[in-house]
């Protein structure tokens, strides 16, 4: 019986797409829901900078969820190059590229990190 209820309890968790965040005071699923809320894609660069100030700690997926809220390839990797330093898991970044809709934005971006100064 304890079978059962652990299996359906993985059924249930592949059901339900919530993203778990790194840090754990923050509710990734609740900020991508505000950033949707925003008008246009400057307006959530500009929430994403007042995010940063905070130095949060952010998993590939947080910043694929939120990259998700954007509708420009260019303010997204925009986006992506400002929480670049804030992701702990960075061995997972190759994750962030099927957000993007062109693959020149993807190498923009990768060029950019590449840009950025060691320890970033």
């Amino acid at each position: 019986m304890k079978h059962r209820f652990a299996i359906l309890g993985l059924c249930l968790s592949l059901m339900v797409p919530a993203v778990c965040s790194a840090e754990p005071n923050f509710d990734v699923n609740a900020y991508v829901y505000y950033l949707q809320n925003k008008n246009n894609d400057d307006y959530r660069i500009g929430a994403i900078e007042t995010l940063t100030k905070s130095s949060p700690r952010l998993s590939t997926d947080d910043v694929k969820a939120i990259l998700k809220a954007f509708n420009q390839d260019d303010k997204r990797e925009k986006a992506a190059l400002i929480l670049y330093p804030y992701v702990i898991n960075k061995g997972n970044w190759f994750k962030i590229e099927s957000c993007f809709t062109s693959q020149s934005s993807w190498r923009n971006l990768q060029a950019s990190i590449d840009a950025l100064p060691q320890g970033e």
